[in-house]
C-alpha cells in the first residue's frame, strides 16, 4: 500500500489490526459501492432479504455480465488485446446459499435461453436436418466437450458452463485415463487466452473456431477443494485461472419481504442491455 497523505497512514495502522476476512469485507463492501445502481441494489436487497451472502452474488453477476459481452467488448493493455471471460467457483458448505446466488444472478440470460429454444423449436419443427437454422444459446449445464465445443462454434460470441457442482468437471480433468477430462482442461486453458480451437475429424463434420470465449461458474463443497490440485489440474495452470469466492459475509435475520419486482426488472435489463449490444 503506498502512503501518501494522513489518511492512507491511518488505514495502514487501522488494517494492521484486522484480520485478513476483515480487510477484505472492507474491500468488498468498497467494490460494491462503486457498481451501478442495479447491480448495488440487487446485491443489498438479496442480502438483507435473502440472506444471499454478497461476496457469492458479486461472483454470480460479474459472470453474468462477462458472459454477455463475448467477444463485442475487450481492452488494450500491456501490448495485449484482454477479453472479459472469467472463471469462477464458488466456495462453501452445505446451506451456504450457493445455488440461490448463482441463480439469482443469471436468471435473466436463462430466460433469454429458454425464449431462444422455444422459438428454435418453433421455427425448425418440421424442416430437414440440413435446412435448420443454429440455436442461439449462452449456457450449458450437461454437455460432452464435444458438444460444448460444437455449440461454442455455433455461438460465436461466447459460450457459457454454467455448473451447480464444478467439482465433478474438475475430477475428470484430473483423471489420466479420462479423455473427455484432458480435452476439457485444454478448451479452457485454450479459452482463457481467447486462442482458437480447431476441430478436425475423418468421419464427422470438421470446424474452427477464430477467437473462443468461454465462462465458467460453478460451486464446490470446502472439503473438495485440495482434490482441485491434484494430478496436473495445477501444473497446467488451470486453477491459477479460477476466481475463487470464500464466504465472508453473513446474515442470519429471517424476512418476511422478497426482492421488489423494480429491483428485479431494472438488474435484468441492463444485463439484456449488454447482450442486445
Amino acid at each position: 500500500m503506498d502512503v501518501k497523505n494522513l489518511k492512507d497512514i491511518d488505514d495502514k495502522i487501522g488494517n494492521a489490526f484486522k484480520t485478513n476476512k476483515e480487510i477484505a469485507i472492507i474491500q468488498l463492501e468498497q467494490i460494491i459501492s462503486k457498481m451501478p445502481i442495479e447491480i448495488k441494489t440487487l446485491i443489498n436487497d438479496a442480502f438483507t432479504l435473502k440472506r444471499i451472502p454478497k461476496e457469492y452474488l458479486l461472483s454470480s453477476i460479474l459472470f453474468a455480465y462477462s458472459n454477455a459481452c463475448g467477444l463485442a467488448f475487450s481492452i488494450k493493455a500491456m501490448g495485449y488485446i484482454n477479453y472479459a471471460n472469467l472463471y469462477f467457483s464458488i466456495i462453501g458448505s452445505r446451506g451456504d446459499i450457493k445455488s440461490p446466488a448463482m441463480d439469482l444472478a443469471t436468471f435473466p440470460l436463462v430466460k433469454y435461453d429458454n425464449e431462444k429454444y422455444k422459438e428454435f423449436k418453433k421455427n425448425n419443427m418440421e424442416l430437414e436436418e440440413t435446412e435448420k437454422s443454429d440455436r442461439k444459446q449462452l449456457f450449458l449445464q450437461d454437455a460432452t466437450i464435444e458438444s460444448a465445443i460444437y455449440t461454442h462454434y455455433k455461438n460465436k460470441y461466447s459460450i457459457g458452463i454454467f455448473i451447480d457442482e464444478l467439482y465433478f468437471i474438475i475430477e475428470k480433468m484430473a483423471n489420466k485415463s479420462s479423455t473427455e477430462g484432458t480435452a476439457w482442461r485444454t478448451f479452457f486453458l485454450q479459452g482463457n487466452t481467447n486462442k482458437h480451437i480447431d476441430i478436425s475429424r475423418k468421419t464427422t463434420e470438421s470446424f474452427r473456431i477464430e477467437k473462443s470465449y468461454p465462462t465458467l461458474l460453478g460451486s464446490i463443497q470446502s472439503q473438495f477443494v485440495p482434490k482441485l490440485f491434484a494430478d496436473g489440474n495445477l501444473e497446467s495452470g488451470l486453477i491459477d485461472r479460477i476466481l475463487f469466492t470464500n464466504k465472508l459475509t453473513m446474515n442470519n435475520q429471517l424476512s418476511i419481504n422478497d426482492i421488489s419486482n423494480e429491483v428485479s426488472e431494472n438488474y435484468s435489463k441492463s444485463l439484456i442491455n449488454l447482450l442486445n449490444y
